[in-house]
């Protein structure tokens, strides 16, 4: 299964992007390289690309920047409705929403910086896409889901700046103008306001070990999984830059270039983090008592299965990857015998909620029956999957629950599985395996 499509537009190569294909490549990406004159017919094709690469560092190296960019414009409306996300490796000299360009990935680009950044794109277009589907099945059970309505312009942004370092300055006069600051000159006052109040974004302006510390901690708290984190830096080398992403970092920002670029990273993260936010209140504002479960308010069987039908369809037809996680909970039937039904409804209710919590906004949460849920992950492969699956898992391990009336709290060790969508023409026999032989 491919992770997507990735078209890159460059005249000649250069040294200093000359490896960058084949590692994306080795991260499961396709892509294909191509001049100008073909880019048109290779976006028509059949198998169009998710993603188009602009390398402006070759463009600025042949002298062909202007080309580039006339071929962005023409590029990213190429799919009309559906704009084709266009990123452009280096400075474009010049306002690129107005030239078609979603993204300006600055000097030096590594593979685990370009792969983070198509990725977010990816998913973006995923929730697009998955809401459209949802809809499709919504119908089936004689529901309309509400219409999706883009983010307002809205408020200037919230910006948690964290850090005492002789940075803020320059952050402050970068941001004041268009964005409401709040400083954290400690990591222990920056999680402090993190847990009162909301923020659009957050400046990491600390150390490169302190930055890639608090990323893994945000990125382990389904309340900031999505936040956009920037970090700030001097001048970090491969190792660092490539640790600052792989924690979770939205964008890197160094000191030559915070003045020119950080109201910019600002303003492009945060319009992407409020259109993420609104896709995901369209799946809320979805939810009907007809496709929920009565005792969790996760989704029914019914319409667990009826989806998952769906999607296991585009798996084996286009390749896409979909991917289903199972978690049986088997201390259900222990609480049952012991401190009857209502117990272990109670249970139920707690995990249901947790697991509800603990996943995306286009992920689709059920309970399949007694202690056994499933989560359908839209556009995830296996391994990532499995990714999900043990952070959910492990969050549940280490959460306390209830028993009501004994005084009691109990933990679990849920047993959970991952399959990959679409390399079976029935689902029953796929969901029965992954629940071990159970019926459902």
């Amino acid at each position: 299964m491919r992770r997507g499509r990735v078209l890159v537009i460059e005249e000649q190569s250069c040294a200093e992007t000359s490896g960058l294909w084949s590692e994306i490549q080795d991260e499961g990406y396709e892509v294909n390289l191509t001049a100008m004159e073909r880019s048109a017919a290779m976006v028509a094709s059949a198998g169009p690309p998710d993603v188009v690469v602009l390398n402006m560092i070759a463009a600025e190296m042949s002298g062909d920047r202007m080309r580039y960019l006339d071929a962005a414009a023409r590029l990213m409306m190429a799919r009309g409705s559906r704009r084709l996300p266009v990123i452009a490796l280096g400075g474009t000299g010049t306002h690129a929403p107005s030239l078609g360009i979603s993204e300006i990935i600055a000097r030096p680009v590594s593979a685990v910086r370009l792969t983070n950044r198509i990725a977010a794109i990816r998913r973006l277009a995923t929730m697009q896409a998955e809401a459209r589907r949802r809809a499709e099945t919504a119908i089936a059970f004689g529901i309309t889901m509400p219409d999706f309505v883009g983010p307002s312009a809205g408020a200037d942004p919230t910006v948690l700046v964290v850090g005492a370092s002789v940075r803020y300055l320059a952050v402050e006069r970068c941001l004041s103008p268009k964005a409401f600051i709040v400083g954290a000159f400690s990591t222990a006052t920056a999680r402090d306001y993190l847990a009162r109040r909301s923020f659009d974004a957050v400046v990491l302006n600390t150390t490169v070990d302190t930055a890639v510390e608090m990323l893994r901690e945000f990125r382990g708290d389904p309340a900031l999984y999505t936040l956009p984190v920037i970090v700030l830096a001097a001048a970090p080398d491969r190792e660092a830059t490539d640790q600052i992403f792989a924690a979770g970092a939205t964008e890197l920002v160094e000191d030559a270039t915070l003045e020119s670029d950080l109201a910019r990273v600002i303003a492009g993260s945060v319009a992407e983090h409020r259109f993420r936010e609104a896709l995901r209140a369209v799946y809320v504002r979805g939810r009907n008592l007809v496709t929920s479960d009565a005792l969790t308010g996760l989704f029914s069987r019914g319409f667990f299965m009826e989806h998952a039908g769906r999607l296991a369809e585009i798996a084996a037809e286009e390749g896409e990857p979909h991917a289903v996680a199972t978690l049986r909970i088997d201390e259900l039937a222990g609480i049952n015998a012991e401190d009857g039904y209502a117990a272990g409804d109670h249970l139920l209710r707690q995990v249901g909620s947790l697991i509800g919590r603990l996943t995306r906004g286009e992920d689709l949460a059920a309970r399949i029956g007694g202690g056994r849920f499933a989560v359908l992950m839209p556009g995830t492969d296996q391994a990532d999957a499995m990714t999900a699956l043990n952070r959910i898992s492990a969050i549940l391990r280490t959460t306390r629950f209830i028993v009501p009336g004994t005084g009691r709290t109990l933990q679990i060790d849920p047993v959970g599985r991952v399959t990959a969508l679409g390399q079976s023409e029935s689902l029953e026999p796929v969901m029965n395996g992954l629940f071990n032989g159970g019926t459902i």
